[in-house]
């Protein structure tokens, strides 16, 4: 009983001693928005790599949740550059897979500003917007997901 008050008494007195010292001033700092992930890249993530970020197809040497190749990596960094962005990514990058979402927007914002369904994936699968056999297959199975 007497050591229950003894570590009760401490703890009240340190925390009358712990003070932060007052401030008049007011800190902001921006951050980066987050996009939240809808269903439509969640369906994607599910059938590219089976929500696996480590998931590999050799074959064509795409990497992530995502599946990224080189040329997305390629494509994404020129169009930061139109932008003026600064920022680049690298094929390491394609592991990650917060930056592979990141990318993932960025190009269909600037391929697929409305962000139709069907066009984000045709474009994520062929390149295009514009359908062709595979990407139709490819939505097609996508749809599946949804």
């Amino acid at each position: 009983m007497m050591k229950k008050f003894i570590t009760t008494s401490i703890i009240a007195l340190m925390t009358v001693f712990c003070y932060a010292p007052g401030s008049n001033t007011v800190m902001i700092f921006e951050s980066k928005p987050i996009q939240v992930p809808d269903k439509l890249i969640l369906a994607i993530m599910r059938y590219e790599s089976k929500n696996n970020p480590l998931a590999y197809n050799p074959s064509e040497d795409a990497c992530g949740i995502l599946q990224l190749r080189g040329i997305m990596i390629d494509e994404v960094n020129r169009i930061m550059k139109l932008q003026n962005n600064p920022e680049r990514y690298t094929l390491q990058d394609r592991w990650d897979s917060l930056k592979s979402v990141r990318i993932y927007y960025t190009v269909q914002t600037f391929h697929n500003p409305g962000y139709n369904h069907k066009k984000a994936a045709y474009l994520w699968n062929g390149g295009s917007t514009k359908p062709n056999k595979s990407t139709i297959n490819y939505y097609n199975q996508i749809k599946k997901l949804l």
